[in-house]
């Protein structure tokens, strides 16, 4: 199994959250972790929640969701929590390299603006 095909069948769970239409991406692997984290917790709340897309602006993580019809979800509570648990990782994402996973920092090169570790931060390679 190679690397590649190894990470997709880690990150099935979430992978599978995503419509087909939608095109089923993410961040780079550093963020792997973070996304199975919290991919558990919101399942917690709400296992049939609908991923509509994870990726990376400006240099942090974006995870945007479709809640289910379960009718204990309208409790305003309950939606505020899912919101933290978003709003928490995304957070986190930007002390997290990106791209390895340890710890990183906000980086710019150019015009991109990405979170890296100083072992990945290549200033010329930034938007690759």
């Amino acid at each position: 199994m190679t690397t590649d095909e190894a990470r997709l069948a880690r990150m099935k769970p979430i992978l599978d959250r995503i419509p087909d239409h939608w095109g089923k991406y993410l961040p780079d692997a550093g963020w792997d972790d973070l996304l199975l984290n919290l991919d558990r917790a919101l399942a917690a709340f709400d296992p049939d929640y609908t991923l509509l897309q994870a990726k990376e602006k400006f240099g942090t993580l974006r995870y945007y969701t479709q809640w289910s019809e379960d009718p204990t979800l309208e409790d305003t509570k309950v939606r505020e929590l899912l919101y933290d648990l978003v709003t928490s990782a995304e957070r986190k994402s930007a002390y997290i390299c990106e791209r390895c996973g340890a710890v990183g920092a906000k980086t710019r090169s150019l015009a991109w603006i990405k979170t890296l570790c100083d072992t990945c931060f290549k200033p010329k390679e930034v938007n690759n």
